[in-house]
């Protein structure tokens, strides 16, 4: 009997197909001081059972990670150790299902899904699950879930999408801004709407910290929530940022942000920095303080690749001129620009920020296994030029949103 599929469902079908061809291919590397970890805290839950993980002083991820490695241990009981090919495709699980979702975006918006592929063989997208083994595809997914939501007017579970996101890692918080500012007008129509939504906002971080709160961990997850601020007080954790071209030369990882500027730690130069570009960033979503994002129907739709550009240069800012900045921090703004980029036909952006990340990644791991006189080239491995890479992707997505236009111009634009 032939079985009739719609061509969506034909798409999945030849997703779920290539992500198994680039499994059976993944390249047996990872970063072996993450992993090492990994394996540990698995063994821990294993032992004590995934409820009592953070009774483990050593354990300090969010529990979205503790989850992925309860599964892994049902899987692998008996080799824990030696199934990392398995951890890394479970971990991968969230890069196809983001995939699937720009897809699904770049339907609703007239392109083929097919072409959300230039996401799913990017290298730069691929690299820190196959072959960094780290786990940053979870907030990555939960974040543009939210964004999603937010673009098809599905405000409550955009609200509640972000509250999980935070539980994967709290690198998610780049979100928080740009989320409050679309939706400030909206929620201040109503208190009933401000008291249901942060109800919804509590009650889907609960959800995912209630084993731990009943086991009586419930202030150990705030300790390493919040710890994560200063947990390693450098300039920088290999995310090359402003303060590579303002060090040209130095090795940042030892140089502590406690370190004074004209009285000013350099920690707070970079909040300072960060605050000035993110108001400039979000100058083009301010009428949505005076307005509800929803007063037209189809606005949010218009504005969603803006919105995606949006929350890709928030990530950008909050990476490029902040402190203790680690080189992963960018992740999510992948997946967000590939899919703008691809909606608007515009892709040097997307390209620009591939490659500065792609060679952020590959300066530390090596894992590409080029010959050493190119990882010690002046070009293109040098922390210098790949700070410049990201600066000229952070002014291209201003000026894709606008944000040097007046704000007289700003008021009818992407209406």
């Amino acid at each position: 009997m032939k079985i009739n599929l719609d061509p969506f469902a034909k798409f999945c079908f030849a997703t779920l197909l290539l992500s198994g061809i680039i499994i059976f291919f993944m390249p047996p590397l990872y970063f072996a001081a993450d992993v090492h970890w990994w394996i540990e805290w698995s063994k821990y839950i294993q032992q004590h059972g995934f409820s009592a993980a953070y009774t483990d002083p050593v354990i300090n991820y969010q529990p979205g990670l503790l989850y992925l490695l309860q599964v892994y241990v049902w899987m692998c009981p008996t080799s824990i150790e030696t199934s990392i090919p398995i951890l890394k495709s479970l971990i991968f699980v969230f890069d196809v299902g983001s995939v699937l979702l720009a897809a699904y975006m770049l339907q609703r918006y007239r392109r083929s899904p097919y072409w959300s592929w230039l996401i799913l063989l990017n290298p730069a997208f691929l690299y820190t699950t196959l072959m960094w083994g780290q786990v940053d595809s979870m907030y990555m997914f939960f974040c543009f879930l939210t964004l999603v939501l937010m673009i098809f007017e599905k405000p409550y579970l955009a609200i509640a999408a972000f509250g999980f996101s935070l539980m994967m890692k709290p690198q998610a918080i780049f979100l928080g801004p740009l989320l409050l500012l679309i939706y400030s007008g909206w929620l201040w129509e109503s208190k009933v709407r401000i008291i249901k939504s942060t109800f919804i906002f509590l009650l889907s971080i609960l959800l995912i910290a209630a084993p731990f709160i009943i086991h009586g961990q419930g202030m150990n997850l705030i300790e390493i929530t919040f710890g994560a601020i200063d947990r390693v007080p450098a300039v920088s954790m290999h995310a090359y940022n402003l303060w590579h071209l303002i060090f040209y030369g130095e090795d940042l990882v030892w140089m502590p942000d406690s370190s004074l500027f004209l009285g000013i730690s350099l920690r707070t130069w970079g909040m300072i920095l960060f605050f000035i570009a993110l108001i400039f960033t979000l100058k083009p979503f301010v009428k949505y303080i005076k307005r509800s994002a929803f007063s037209s129907k189809e606005e949010l739709i218009k504005m969603g690749p803006t919105i995606l550009l949006g929350a890709a240069t928030v990530n950008l800012v909050f990476y490029y001129f902040n402190t203790q900045m680690h080189e992963r921090y960018i992740h999510a703004a992948i997946l967000l620009v590939g899919t703008a980029s691809i909606i608007n036909k515009n892709y040097w952006t997307y390209i620009l920020l591939s490659l500065a990340y792609f060679l952020s990644l590959d300066i530390l791991m090596h894992h590409c296994r080029f010959p050493e006189v190119i990882y010690r080239a002046p070009l293109p491995y040098h922390p210098g030029f790949i700070a410049i890479l990201f600066l000229i992707t952070l002014i291209l997505l201003w000026k894709e949103l606008k944000c040097f236009a007046s704000p007289f111009s700003l008021n009818d634009s992407n209406q």
